[in-house]
């Protein structure tokens, strides 16, 4: 037993559960039960799959933290920066494969991308279309997954996002429409996919 992958995975599900509690309100069990169980499934699928389990509870973790951002960003259209220095911490903590080097090139490639994007936009139509949530979550990414996966990442991130917008029907909530036409939160579509693509590079490692 990796006892301490296993103590990774607890503190990333506790931490993302007071996290969506104080963004979300409700029920405090609720979320920790809702965070488990993102965890424990994202664990047991990739073990399940084949990755060794120290491998796969790290993966849950980030699978724990994924959800968490998800669903906060869906309701409220804000990515919790603590959420996003924990994923950097699992980062540094328990890398993919690759060094620190490239995790170091890919967090500037891709924070940089998203924030001239941010900067360009805000500037030729006057307003944000792109949060700086995102960005950082972006930067993340480049360090969780290097510069080739991120891309993947952010690339299908950005398409998946797309089609939702696009979907005949609504997939986000219905205040969104009514204040914000034509927002989206990216953050979901983003922890979706960094939660895949990692799982798909520990699967292939």
């Amino acid at each position: 037993m990796d006892t301490p992958a296993i103590a990774i995975l607890i503190a990333a599900v506790l931490a993302s559960a007071m996290v969506c509690w104080r963004e979300l309100g409700g029920s405090g069990w609720r979320h920790l039960g809702w965070q488990a169980g993102a965890g424990a499934l994202t664990t047991f699928v990739l073990h399940g799959a084949g990755a060794d389990a120290g491998c796969a509870f790290e993966i849950g973790a980030l699978g724990a933290l994924c959800f968490a951002i998800a669903r906060i960003d869906f309701s409220t259209l804000v990515i919790p920066n603590a959420l996003v220095a924990a994923i950097a911490l699992l980062a540094l903590i328990a890398p993919l494969p690759g060094s620190r080097m490239d995790q170091a090139a890919a967090t500037l490639t891709l924070g940089g991308l998203f924030l001239i994007v941010r900067v360009g936009y805000a500037r030729r139509r006057g307003v944000e279309g792109l949060g700086l949530g995102d960005v950082k979550l972006a930067a993340v990414i480049g360090a969780t997954l290097g510069l080739e996966g991120a891309l993947i990442a952010t690339t299908a991130a950005a398409a998946l996002t797309a089609l939702l917008m696009t979907a005949p029907v609504r997939v986000f909530p219905a205040a969104h429409d009514a204040h914000m036409p034509g927002v989206a939160p990216f953050g979901v579509a983003l922890a979706a996919t960094l939660a895949g693509v990692a799982g798909y590079m520990a699967l292939n490692a």
